[in-house]
């Protein structure tokens, strides 16, 4: 399973977090706008907790570089590719 959720920090960006879920026992979170911004958790639940400290932690870390950056963007798509194996 794979979500992707929107998250609102301090107001100013919404930063789109990709959720993937490994059965009952795993989940992983990135924000692939933050370069190695990324966690895991026992749970999509626990790793989307996750992601939002460890996007918390990035921008404390290097606001400055990661805000310049993010009003760089001009543009940010998602695509889903199909692969038969």
């Amino acid at each position: 399973m794979i979500l992707f959720i929107s998250v609102l920090f301090n107001n100013l960006y919404l930063l789109t977090s990709l959720l993937s879920g490994y059965g009952r026992k795993l989940g992983v979170a990135e924000c692939p706008l933050i370069q190695g911004c990324y966690t895991q958790g026992q749970t999509l639940d626990e790793a989307l907790k996750n992601i939002h400290e460890v996007i918390e932690l990035c921008l404390e870390e290097q606001k400055e570089e990661i805000v310049e950056q993010l009003d760089t963007i001009q543009e940010f798509s998602y695509h889903v590719v199909s692969v038969e194996v």
